[in-house]
C-alpha cells in the first residue's frame, strides 16, 4: 500500500473519530460554529439578568444574548488559533478561554496610540463621559405602543432639536431628581448633548425616549490624571468598535447553526 493511500486512510479515520456537530440526546449542544459544538455549559456562563437595550421597549432574550456571547468566544478562539497566537494545554474549556484572551490582546495591540491633542479634543466634545454630570436638559417623546416607540427611537438617533420635535418630541426641561426612577435613570445615561436614549416603560404605561439638549457638567482643567481617564475611555471605545467589526466579519464567513429547542432548555435567572 503506497503512502498516498495511508494518508487517505488516516484522514478518514480522523473524520470518523470526530462526530459531526449536531444536537445530542443529552441536550448538551446548543449550536454549531463551523464544525465545533457550543455546549449548554458554555452558553450558561454568559447568562445575565436582562436589562433594557436602547431602541427596544421589551427586555432582550437572555438566552439569545448568552448564545451570541458564547458564539463570539468560539469565533475569536478559532481566529486566535488561525493566527497562531497560542497553543494551550489542558481541558477544552481552559484552551477556549486562553485562545479568546489571546485574540483580545492581539487586537488591543493593533490599536493606534492616542495623542494628547486628540485626547483634549475628545474631552472638549465629550466632557460628560469622564466627569460628573449634575443635570440634563431634555426633550422627550411619549408613546403608548412599544413597536412604534422602537421605530421612533431609530428615527430619532442622530436627529437635531428640530428633527426630534418633528417626531413628537417636547421640551421637558431639566429632569428632576425626584421624578420617576425610570426617567431619572434614562436621563443620567445621556452623557453628551444630542444623545438619544430609550424607549423605557414608565409607571403610567407609556414609553419615553429622551434627547439631551444641554448638560450641566463639572468641568475639570486638563491634567495628567484627567488625560489618563480620557485615554482610557477612548481606548475602550476603540477596542469595542474593533472587536464588534471583527466579530461581524468572522460571523459572516463562518456557518453558525442554532438549535432552538435546545436553547430553550438553557437556565436563566
Amino acid at each position: 500500500m503506497n503512502a498516498r493511500w495511508l494518508v487517505a486512510i488516516a484522514l478518514l479515520a480522523g473524520c470518523e473519530a470526530r462526530p459531526a456537530c449536531g444536537p445530542r440526546a443529552d441536550h448538551s449542544v446548543i449550536a454549531c460554529v463551523g464544525g465545533d459544538a457550543v455546549t449548554r455549559a458554555e452558553v450558561e456562563q454568559h447568562v445575565r439578568a436582562p436589562e433594557p437595550e436602547p431602541g427596544h421597549a421589551a427586555l432582550p432574550d437572555a438566552r439569545a444574548a448568552a448564545l451570541d456571547e458564547a458564539v463570539r468566544v468560539r469565533l475569536f478562539a478559532a481566529e486566535a488559533r488561525r493566527r497562531g497566537l497560542a497553543a494551550p494545554d489542558g481541558p477544552p474549556s481552559k484552551q477556549l478561554a486562553i485562545l479568546h484572551q489571546a485574540l483580545l490582546f492581539d487586537e488591543r495591540a493593533k490599536l493606534p496610540p492616542i495623542g494628547d491633542d486628540a485626547a483634549q479634543a475628545w474631552y472638549a466634545d465629550h466632557p460628560g463621559e469622564v466627569v460628573e454630570v449634575s443635570d440634563v436638559h431634555c426633550q422627550a417623546i411619549y408613546e403608548t405602543d412599544p413597536a412604534r416607540a422602537e421605530d421612533l427611537y431609530r428615527r430619532a438617533v442622530g436627529s437635531d432639536e428640530a428633527g426630534f420635535a418633528a417626531l413628537g418630541g417636547v421640551d421637558i426641561g431639566v429632569v428632576e431628581h425626584d421624578g420617576p426612577k425610570e426617567l431619572i435613570r434614562l436621563a443620567t445615561s445621556l452623557r453628551t448633548s444630542g444623545a438619544v436614549a430609550g424607549p423605557v416603560a414608565l409607571p403610567d404605561g407609556r414609553y419615553v425616549i429622551l434627547r439631551a439638549t444641554d448638560l450641566m457638567v463639572a468641568l475639570e482643567p486638563w491634567s495628567p490624571e484627567l488625560a489618563v481617564r480620557v485615554r482610557h475611555r477612548m481606548e475602550r471605545e476603540d477596542e469595542r468598535a474593533a472587536l464588534d467589526a471583527l466579530a461581524a466579519k468572522l460571523r459572516a464567513t463562518t456557518p453558525v447553526r442554532v438549535f432552538a429547542d435546545e436553547l430553550a432548555r438553557v437556565d436563566v435567572p
